[in-house]
């Protein structure tokens, strides 16, 4: 009770010199707080583009090298406990407009999309262009293009419409829509690049169909709805990761500048308080219960400056995902897990209490006698 006494008024006396300990340790939480916020956030958008792309499908075939047969499809739709196969092909392609040769992705229309201008392509030869490539290459429906195969050759087709990508992740990229057919003859490698199957006990049904003849040929990555949205959620967050380790590095900079501020103040702080501490040990004040009250000093600033941080790390994320709302990657929201709040307030206490250990365990050394000393100057 005396050492929380102690505190109180250590920190009502001496609160304007801690201030910039305790600004040093609010911007420390707070850039790390903000980058596991912004990481969160893009983990749950990365989540949400990966369920929308695989829907309902039970199983979901891909390939690492060779495409599926065009037969596979309904060679799996014929398999029990089977109620749809959705079957896409994509590739990348060279498409030429208005005298300009432009790589874009080529994948099949999606279950469930339309267009937004025009119709979707029905037939070989017609394309669908999302806004983003017609706008930039001023392209209309009814347009004429090209695609250039791997050997040169030139194929026409038609815009026949304009469609919106289904996942806002995909107009990041340049892509187009057409029939696998088309897409296999101007990418040079006929056949499906994917398979969505829909059904029931996924587990059993991932082995039915790779055991079918035409999936079992060549080289297939077979896995169930979930574990397929476990690897794209993976691949998308490959890159962003790096860059939020990059942002982590800095934050481990700021933590320990932060560090070196809070050792030096209170260094200077508890320098300055010898004659209070010595007067402290003449009336009976052991060591220990020194630096208990100097910690727990340290404790106290570093709470508060671990909630300052954090509020200012939620504010600074909000931010960040206000900013990306009108572009192709806007996060919605700020995503709060309990772990992102949990390490920048432990990171602040902890890193507070160890550079406070050092002027903490100096000042237990002033001897009773210093009291009686006369006032330097």
């Amino acid at each position: 009770m005396a050492a929380i006494q102690l505190t109180g008024a250590s920190l009502r006396g001496h609160g304007r010199r801690l201030t910039s300990a305790l600004l040093a340790i609010t911007l420390a939480v707070a850039f790390v707080a903000t980058t596991l916020l912004v990481s969160d956030s893009l983990q749950q958008r990365f989540t949400r583009d990966a369920r929308a792309a695989v829907g309902d499908a039970a199983v979901v075939v891909t390939t690492r090298g060779d495409r599926l047969p065009l037969a596979t499809a309904d060679a799996v739709r014929r398999l029990p406990r089977v109620t749809r196969v959705d079957a896409a092909a994509s590739d990348y392609l060279v498409m030429q407009a208005l005298g300009q040769q432009r790589h874009v992705i080529g994948q099949t229309p999606a279950r469930g999309m339309s267009a937004t201008q025009g119709r979707l392509p029905s037939a070989g030869g017609e394309v669908a262009l999302t806004p983003r490539v017609a706008g930039r290459d001023r392209v209309a429906v009814g347009a004429a293009v090209a695609f250039v195969d791997p050997e040169g050759r030139p194929h026409a087709a038609r815009v026949v419409g304009l469609a919106e990508p289904p996942v806002g992740i995909a107009s990041v990229f340049d892509v187009v829509y057409a029939g696998a057919a088309d897409i296999g003859l101007w990418g040079g490698r006929p056949g499906y690049s994917e398979l969505k199957v829909a059904g029931d006990d996924p587990q059993r049904l991932a082995s039915a169909v790779a055991a079918v003849d035409g999936v079992a040929r060549v080289e297939p990555v077979v896995r169930t709805g979930a574990e397929e949205v476990a690897s794209r959620v993976d691949d998308l967050g490959a890159s962003m990761r790096v860059l939020m380790q990059m942002l982590l590095g800095f934050a481990a900079i700021a933590v320990a500048v932060a560090a070196m501020v809070i050792a030096n103040t209170f260094a200077i702080l508890l320098a300055q308080r010898t004659r209070d501490l010595a007067l402290l040990r003449c009336v009976g004040a052991r060591r220990s219960q020194v630096l208990g009250s100097v910690l727990l000093e340290a404790l106290v600033l570093g709470a508060v400056g671990s909630l300052a941080g954090l509020a200012l790390g939620g504010v600074l994320a909000q931010v960040v995902v206000v900013a990306t709302a009108r572009t192709d990657m806007a996060l919605g929201s700020v995503a709060v897990a309990p772990l992102s709040l949990a390490v920048p307030a432990a990171v602040g206490v902890l890193v507070t209490l160890v550079a406070c250990l050092v002027p903490a365990r100096r000042a237990t050394r002033v001897a009773p006698l210093a009291a009686l000393r006369p006032a330097d100057a």
